[in-house]
């Protein structure tokens, strides 16, 4: 089914362009190849009374080998997911899994405070936890001279 084919592929990139996300898609191609790009990785953006949390999916992938960067709003996370050893003589009749690097840029609220970041890498969910800032009054009192 062609048209659903390309209706999918469609979305994804509308979806990526929609969320303002950087992603490494994979080469079609890939099979041929001795690495990949990663499926983009999943991740959620939650609000909680005090904090923002971001939680990234990235199975695989040890502790050394992520990088976090935030700048002017943007939270960036890049990752490596390095190729296991093949032994020699083993034949893959099937290979889904994808090794190589995954780059994520997401836009955060502007009350998250940036400085107070903390990180934490669990059984492949990196856990990211940003402070609410407090908030600044827009109204401001005016003394008439």
């Amino acid at each position: 089914m062609p048209f659903l084919e390309n209706f999918d592929r469609l979305m994804f990139y509308r979806m990526n362009d929609l969320l303002r996300d950087d992603v490494e898609v994979p080469r079609s191609n890939c099979r041929q190849q001795t690495r990949c790009s990663l499926v983009p990785a999943k991740l959620d953006l939650i609000e909680k009374p005090d904090a923002y949390a971001v939680h990234v999916d990235l199975p695989g992938v040890a502790k050394e080998d992520i990088q976090v960067h935030i700048e002017n709003g943007a939270l960036t996370v890049s990752a490596e997911r390095k190729e296991e050893l093949k032994e020699e003589g083993d034949l893959y009749r099937y290979m889904e899994r994808r090794f190589g690097s995954i780059k994520r840029i997401v836009s955060l609220p502007e009350q998250a405070d940036q400085e107070s970041v903390k990180a934490e890498l669990v059984n492949g969910v990196l856990y990211l936890v940003f402070a609410k800032k407090a908030e600044e009054s827009s109204r401001k009192q005016v003394t008439i001279s």
